[in-house]
């Protein structure tokens, strides 16, 4: 075998029938001891029926069973001897010429040993290696199958690195490859400004979440985003997940439109209502009162008994337009149409005080030199109004304090008492009692249905904070 490659081999016979035997020929046929330039050419065995003989034999090597014979093959230059026997090591030095080495069983052990724990760190590395790669697949499968897009870009100039399939999808590409090569994150952001404000909070930070954007996918549509992101600017990319809220933005923004059409029809049928309490309960009332004067007039004076009846009857008419009337205004008030926001509340707060249950209100405005537009006035009264009717309910006030600022195009509300305070962290407590009471979560909702914001922090103890937030712009009638 590999007769053209013999003189530069070193040829050697091997004498033994156990299986060591037959591994040492594997070890030596495998190559993976080619550095050594060993060859096998010839097999001495005792027993020609033994397992070893036969391999030998089908292997193509010479085979004896006696030793004076494998000593004589041509180019033999090494006898290697596995039998461990002393009389055939002795038979083997007798036969063998000068010229030709010997390595008996000790030897020929050890570099068997040497061989197998090669052999076992080659197995032990193609294990690793196996399961490496099907660490690989799975975590390749996850990254291109995950519910979230992920991703890795350039901070320099937007280049997307790396990304998985779902990205591809969002953006309305083939595949991730294509996405690498032919988009660029920075120059489709509908907002540029956004991009930079994200990249200054990832720098600051070093990581945000919950981030929202609008991006433009491939043929131009715009989807929102939400992503979370963490920078790693000494790498110069930043790498994350993202996902298409666009269903859920829509849907926000339909209960949006839907909350402020409900806030409009309920502040239509307040409107309605208290038009009819003044218009026709109300001029019913002084039609009643009227009469109860006019029979009062008529009759004699020493009817004492029914004349005094008839007074009370007047002064019971009386007090219930009083109540009319208030019902009326709390329902939709004159003075907020007729004349705006910051009187309207003036009137109120002065009426609240008025009543004597021992809460002083402070009320400082400024900026409002123009009327607002009816949805934000009637939105910052009701929210006022509800704020003060929470505290004189639930808070145990002495003071409330109220500070509206029209700083263009913003407006800052902020409503604080030194109340008992309450738990923020749990659902918003809700009034139930107040008739025309919104609770802090309608507060809230008011506050979303025109744009702005609101936040409520409170402590037990030590009092209650509501924070609203408004931009603003003027219409065509002036009016911001």
């Amino acid at each position: 075998m590999n007769q053209e490659k013999k003189g530069n081999l070193m040829n050697v016979a091997i004498v033994g029938d156990s299986p060591e035997c037959k591994a040492m020929m594997d070890m030596f046929l495998s190559g993976e001891l080619g550095s050594l330039g060993i060859s096998v050419i010839g097999v001495g065995c005792n027993d020609n029926r033994a397992a070893v003989f036969r391999y030998a034999r089908n292997k193509g090597f010479f085979t004896t069973k006696n030793l004076q014979t494998l000593c004589r093959l041509k180019d033999l230059q090494m006898i290697i001897e596995l039998t461990g026997k002393p009389d055939v090591a002795y038979e083997i030095h007798k036969s063998k010429p000068d010229h030709i080495h010997f390595m008996n069983h000790v030897t020929a052990r050890l570099l068997w040993s040497i061989y197998q724990i090669k052999e076992k760190r080659i197995s032990e590395c193609i294990a690793a290696l196996e399961r490496t790669r099907k660490e690989a697949e799975h975590y390749w499968s996850l990254f291109d199958n995950a519910v979230a897009a992920v991703y890795r870009t350039r901070i320099s100039d937007g280049s997307v690195l790396m990304c998985n399939q779902r990205l591809a999808k969002i953006l309305g590409f083939r595949n991730r490859r294509e996405v690498m090569t032919k988009y660029n994150v920075a120059n489709n952001y509908v907002d540029r400004e956004r991009r930079k404000v994200l990249i200054d909070e990832l720098m600051k930070r070093g990581q945000v979440d919950n981030f929202e954007i609008r991006q433009r996918r491939r043929d131009g549509s715009i989807f929102w985003a939400n992503l979370s992101a963490k920078i790693f600017p000494e790498k110069d990319y930043l790498e994350g997940m993202l996902m298409d809220i666009t269903d859920r933005k829509r849907a926000e923004e339909e209960n949006k439109f839907l909350a402020q059409r409900l806030i409009y029809a309920q502040e239509e049928e307040r409107m309605r209502i208290a038009r009819d309490l003044h218009d026709e309960l109300g001029q019913a009332l002084t039609t009643f009162q009227f009469g109860m004067n006019v029979l009062k007039g008529a009759l004699p004076r020493e009817l004492v008994e029914q004349r005094n009846r008839c007074d009370k009857m007047i002064h019971e008419i009386a007090r219930m337009g009083d109540r009319v009337r208030k019902i009326s205004y709390e329902l939709r008030p004159d003075m907020l149409d007729q004349l705006g926001l910051i009187p309207a509340l003036e009137w109120y707060i002065e009426g609240l005080t008025n009543q004597g249950d021992g809460l002083s209100v402070d009320f400082q405005h400024i900026g409002f030199k123009k009327r607002l537009s009816p949805d934000i006035e009637i939105t910052l009264y009701r929210i006022i109004q509800e704020a003060l009717t929470n505290i004189m309910k639930h808070a145990k006030a002495k003071h409330a304090s109220i500070n509206l600022m029209l700083k263009y195009p913003e407006v800052f509300l902020t409503i604080s008492d030194d109340g008992v305070g309450f738990n923020s962290n749990r659902s918003f407590l809700v009034s139930k009692k107040n008739g025309v009471g919104i609770g802090l979560l309608g507060m809230r909702e008011r506050m979303d249905s025109i744009g702005g914001s609101l936040d409520i922090h409170s402590e037990r103890r030590k009092g209650t904070i509501i924070s609203a937030k408004l931009s603003i712009r003027e219409n065509h009638e002036g009016r911001l």
